[in-house]
């Protein structure tokens, strides 16, 4: 297995594990355009439930036109979830395989289906980020990833005006992109996210803030920017006086 595949397999096995919940086929027909749901089941299979008692397994060949051909049929955000998490365990079906092409485009379209099905936003800028980082090394084994860090930002800036009001949501954003590529939209946008999710955080949100903090001082720390850093260390230290992490950042400053 390559450097970048390893990358997205230890990423998507964190936010892409499998449900076994047995989904009522009854919760779901009244907001999709097919004639079933899919549902993941144990051993990464995919089953096809027409009503509670008619469940099949999905084919490799049924998901791929499910994922092209009928795609603008899919209309329940969970079916696509599951559908492109199938499709991301059988990269040989994509076009071309391993470009996640298929993949990205199921979760855009879960986005689009249900906005605040948050946790998508976050997986279509990795992966599409993931795309870039591939070009940015070899250019031959991912030639359509050059344009595609630019729209793993905009994905996310997508989710920032849904989740306006989130601290989590921003603080999350920041995490996904808060690569060392010296790329300046990307910097840019880590630090906007940063700055919103500190500004956002309310009093019931202290832990958030402090990890928020932290982390701009580190951002700020690694591209050079000491006085930056030393202001968000200290601003980390206002919430705990004894963050042990920003005490021994701001003894490195000295």
């Amino acid at each position: 297995m390559k450097k970048g595949q390893t990358l997205l397999l230890l990423f998507l096995a964190l936010v892409m594990t499998p449900s076994n919940a047995s989904y009522a086929f009854s919760d779901y027909i009244k907001s999709t355009d097919v004639d079933f749901v899919i549902y993941s089941a144990e051993g990464g299979r995919l089953l096809k439930v027409r009503s509670d008692q008619d469940k099949t397994e999905l084919a490799p060949e049924e998901a791929l036109q499910l994922a092209t051909e009928d795609f603008n049929r899919l209309a329940d955000a969970v079916t696509v979830d599951n559908l492109a998490n199938f499709l991301w365990h059988n990269q040989g079906l994509d076009d071309p395989p391993a470009s996640y092409n298929n993949v990205i485009a199921l979760y855009k379209r879960a986005i689009e289906i249900d906005p605040a099905y948050k946790q998508q936003y976050f997986v279509a800028a990795w992966l599409l980020y993931s795309k870039w980082a591939v070009w940015n090394r070899d250019p031959e084994r991912m030639p359509d990833g050059e344009n595609k860090m630019t729209a793993a930002i905009e994905v996310l800036g997508q989710g920032s005006e849904e989740f306006r009001d989130s601290a989590p949501y921003h603080y999350r954003a920041a995490l996904t992109l808060n690569t060392p590529y010296d790329v300046p939209e990307q910097h840019e946008f880590v630090e906007k996210m940063l700055r919103k999710a500190d500004a956002l955080a309310g009093e019931e949100e202290e832990e958030l803030k402090i990890r928020a903090r932290l982390t701009l001082g580190v951002y700020f720390k690694r591209r050079g920017r000491q006085e930056e850093a030393e202001k968000w260390f200290r601003k980390t230290l206002e919430l705990d006086p004894a963050h042990e992490p920003a005490s021994r950042y701001l003894q490195e400053l000295e």
